[in-house]
């Protein structure tokens, strides 16, 4: 079973220390996963995309700064688990991450033969 698709509903947000590995997630994850998936490259881009469909599996591909900003935002997304992924090859932003969000919510992804896996 695909991983996302454990995951229908919930808001995913994809942290990326890098512009190179922003657009290599977003590329990977459009073709792999049913679902929204977006760049935002502002805190607040983060929350307004977020809201436009609260039902659905929606994936955002975000920097490191951006993600640290939006913890600061109050959340808009009732209901909602979030968890944060990074690239597999992305150590920075997974230190980010668990700076600022519960383990639990971080899981690792790569992508092989458009299955999303977890490590």
């Amino acid at each position: 079973q695909n991983l996302l698709q454990m995951y229908t509903g919930y808001l995913i947000i994809v942290v990326c220390s890098t512009n190179s590995l922003l657009v290599d997630s977003y590329n990977q994850l459009k073709g792999a996963i049913e679902g929204t998936v977006c760049i935002c490259e502002t805190p607040l881009g983060i929350s307004n995309e977020s809201t436009k469909n609260p039902t659905g599996t929606f994936v955002v591909c975000t920097t490191s700064p951006c993600f640290e900003g939006w913890t600061f935002i109050p959340r808009v997304r009732q209901n909602m688990r979030i968890f944060v992924c990074h690239h597999k090859f992305d150590n920075a932003a997974l230190e980010v991450a668990y700076d600022l969000v519960d383990p639990s919510e971080i899981f690792s992804f790569t992508v092989y033969n458009d299955d999303i896996e977890r490590f």
